[in-house]
């Protein structure tokens, strides 16, 4: 039987027991001799002595900024790091962390008030007093210097302001104060100069962003007035949307359109973050109302009728591809509503905003209008304004929307398209070559790549031309993350792909087309004559993977975003086109781990299928379920790691074992947020970006609960046997520890996975736990979704009755 609904995991089948986790690290030490040592040290203490601190104000409302100071630069000798948590404590503040070439530079803040202190530090390392506790710190430090305005700039090096030149910039202030009042002191710095200012803020939990309009000069005397400020950045533009297909005018077809549509009200929504959409469309009516459309910028139209893009995402996200429509005549089903915020092909006046804010705006605002779950849909991207790969405030914006919103936002973003004279016959060296775009860096978001199943030419004028990408590859102008800058520590991106449409190649190779026939057909915005128009690319899919999302969430309207985020990736399968990119580097000599990566960057966990998505079967099971835990709590030196959940799964043993030696797949994904700390000082250790990590870990085969405790919690330290199972696993337990959204698919023997009853969910450390203040993140549930599904292929068994009996739920998710 098709169609079932998926199961709840009760709790009652969790187990919560304490979790301590492993404590290891690996920094590496300069060797040096004694006589080595004083001589760097006496040069460090000569080079420090020749900076000037601003006196400590008698009276601090007598200065702008209360405790002054200056801001050092240490370079690092080189392959040899800093020890960056010595540099940012209760006395000193560190800014920002870069690499240049092996060198690691790292810009801190010292008071005035402190200077003595740094000077006393120094001078036991001169001495070798103390213990020699500060070799660890000035071993590795070749150089200090004091900053310049450039040393706070961490957006690429080629593109910082030219002399005079008057930009926006990105001023990052790290939070001193529950209220925020270096805010208020920087806009009064801004104020007192003339200085323009962006109205609005984005607030971080550790820091706050802000637009200032102003030349390098006028900025510069800033570093000798604000403690606060951390980095500078560049302010990013979006990137063009150029769409010039004419429209299909298909009266007709929108008629039997409209006779089949049913449309049912749910609290879900699908808010669309784009140009506007043009509401008068006939096909919109009753799905996208009046006002549930709005602008950013309210003296200005809430949709560009110059500019479609937004009626073209929300023709794909309420109907799909409608070129399939026409091929039955069933009904047409939309059991959620859409929004539409334009952002973006606004002109341009006198304020300016963050892409982050004009996001943050954009949502608040529908979620005033409409307070259901909301599939935040995001096909807006821009070049990266540093490391590609690397937080910005647009991304972490994101994250920190998705994070605080109480498990009622989903944000589901394009990865980004290859333009103009940049796309290639030779799609597959430019799809690795151009890198997914700002904000689809963002760890919480559903970052959509694109595939293609469009290789019929149908078009008798394109007869002879062939499809560029062959069935179930990559579009040819889908963006990837196999180039990104920031590859080691950023997660696997886009997270899947769905369908975006295709190329055809000329007979003789010298150029290439769009048409209807290997394109996507949705909604014109109807300011031309036409009702329909093509749309492809990374747009057209990220529109197809937030009505995914909308129709799983309005058939199940208890799970939390995180779980359906998960469940999308969670149905989603390589194609034989994707797994040969794999097949091919290993035949090439790259190890398996890497060409598994290959394929991951490229592709995510595959294409969508919705229909896996949202519903179960006899032979195919999805489970669900729903958990928190507390990652911290407090213990006798800070925040220690906490808890470790032990899900047992309800496994239908006789079907198991009549299967036999048949084959099976498991596939386990773990969802969850973070919450970002997106300053750019490290991201290791206390400086990660992520505030927490979870992972998993599943029983070994007739492995004992109490060994399987033991051997993945070390605060049972008793265990002496071997450690997990690898084998069967796709990807295996390092492929899988990257980002915010875990998953791994293993297959055997269904009498091998019998015993393999029991998933552990436990915690690994992030920035949360070294913000050591009382109350601060100890004891703290956060959310997790887990879905674990079994797929017993073409054989004939019915696993999902067995276990439904087992969990004792009925068909129907209660609401």
């Amino acid at each position: 039987m098709q169609g079932r609904k998926h199961l709840l995991v009760n709790k009652d089948l969790v187990q919560t027991r304490e979790y301590a986790g492993s404590g290891r690290g690996n920094f590496i030490q300069r060797l040096l001799s004694d006589q080595q040592r004083r001589d760097h040290a006496l040069s460090l203490q000569s080079t420090f002595n020749g900076f000037e601190f601003p006196p400590v104000p008698v009276i601090a409302e007598e200065s702008i900024e209360p405790d002054p100071g200056i801001y050092v630069v240490a370079s690092s000798v080189p392959d040899f790091p800093i020890d960056l948590e010595k540099l940012d404590n209760s006395t000193y503040t560190l800014c920002n962390v870069s690499m240049d070439g092996d060198i690691q530079k790292a810009l801190f803040f010292i008071p005035s008030s402190k200077r003595a202190k740094f000077v006393d530090t120094l001078q036991a390392y001169v001495t070798q007093d103390r213990h020699h506790k500060h070799r660890r710190l000035f071993d590795n430090i070749a150089t200090l210097r004091l900053a310049d305005l450039q040393s706070f700039w961490t957006s690429h090096a080629n593109a910082y302001p030219e002399e005079g030149e008057l930009v926006w910039w990105e001023v990052w202030l790290t939070r001193k104060s529950m209220g925020r009042d270096e805010v208020a002191r920087f806009r009064a710095y801004c104020i007192d100069r003339e200085l323009q200012c962006g109205s609005g803020q984005l607030e971080f939990a550790l820091s706050t962003v802000m637009l200032v309009k102003a030349t390098r000069e006028e900025l510069a005397g800033c570093i000798e007035l604000i403690s606060s400020l951390t980095e500078l950045r560049k302010v990013v533009d979006t990137a063009h949307f150029l769409l010039s297909q004419s429209p299909i005018d298909q009266m007709a077809w929108s008629h039997d359109i409209a006779s089949r549509l049913e449309v049912t009200k749910s609290d879900v929504s699908v808010l669309i973050l784009d140009s506007g959409v043009n509401y008068n469309h006939p096909l919109l009516e009753g799905i996208l109302s009046p006002d549930h459309a709005f602008c950013w910028d309210e003296s200005q139209s809430v949709f560009d009728s110059s500019n479609g893009h937004g009626t073209y995402q929300a023709g794909l996200a309420a109907f799909g591809d409608i070129s399939e429509l026409a091929l039955h005549d069933e009904p047409i089903l939309v059991n959620y509503s859409l929004g539409s915020c334009r952002i973006f092909n606004l002109a341009e006046g006198d304020d300016k905003d963050t892409f982050g804010g004009l996001t943050y705006f954009g949502v608040n605002k529908f979620e005033e209008l409409s307070p259901g779950p909301t599939v935040v849909s995001l096909a807006v991207t821009a070049d990266t304004e540093g490391l590609s790969g690397q937080p910005s405030s647009w991304s972490a914006e994101l994250d920190q929307l998705s994070f605080s919103g109480e498990s009622g936002r989903l944000f589901v973003v394009s990865a980004g398209n290859i333009r103009g004279n940049d796309v290639s016959s030779d799609y597959k060296r430019s799809t690795e070559e151009f890198v997914i775009e700002d904000p689809a860096q963002s760890w919480n978001a559903l970052t959509v790549g694109a595939y293609t199943g469009k290789v019929d030419v149908a078009e008798h004028y394109y007869k002879d031309w062939s499809p560029l990408s062959d069935r179930g590859d990559i579009s040819p102008t889908s963006r990837t993350s196999l180039n990104w800058d920031w590859l080691k520590q950023a997660p696997y991106k886009p997270d899947l792909v769905a369908e975006g449409g295709n190329l055809l190649l000329s007979p003789d190779e010298q150029n290439l087309t769009n048409a209807d026939c290997v394109s996507l057909i949705t909604l014109d915005d109807i300011s031309t004559p036409g009702l329909f128009i093509d749309h492809r690319e990374t747009s057209a899919a990220t529109a197809l993977v937030s009505r995914a999302a909308a129709q799983v969430w309005a058939e199940y309207s208890s799970f939390t975003s995180e779980t359906v985020r998960a469940l999308l990736v969670h149905s989603a399968e390589w194609t034989p086109a994707m797994l040969e990119y794999k097949d091919q580097a290993i035949s090439a000599g790259v190890p398996p781990k890497q060409a598994k990566e290959i394929m991951l960057r490229r592709f995510g966990h595959g294409g969508l299928n919705a229909e896996r998505a949202i519903s179960s079967a006899d032979s195919y099971v999805t489970m669900v379920h729903q958990g928190a835990l507390a990652p911290y709590e407090r213990g006798k030196s800070g925040l220690k790691l906490n808890e470790i959940d032990f899900i047992s799964l309800p496994w239908p043993e006789d079907e198991l074992v009549r299967l036999a030696a048949a084959k099976i797949r498991l596939r386990i994904t773990l969802s969850y947020y973070i919450e970002p700390n997106p300053g750019r000082r490290a991201y290791s250790s206390r400086f990660s970006y992520q505030s927490h990590g979870l992972r998993f870990a599943l029983i070994n085969p007739y492995e004992e609960l109490d060994a399987f405790a033991r051997r993945i919690n070390p605060a049972e330290d008793d265990y002496v046997g071997g450690g997990e199972d690898s084998e069967g696993w796709e990807l295996g337990s390092s492929l899988r520890k990257r980002g915010a959204l875990h998953q791994d698919t293993w297959e055997g023997s269904a009498i091998d996975l019998l015993g393999r009853n029991y998933i552990a969910v436990y915690p690994v450390a992030g920035w949360w736990k070294y913000k050591t203040s009382a109350g601060s993140h100890e004891d703290i549930p956060v959310r997790y979704s887990m879905i674990v599904s079994l797929d017993a292929g073409e054989q004939d068994c019915d696993l999902y009755s067995s276990i439904q009996q087992q969990l004792e739920l009925s068909l129907e998710v209660q609401v």
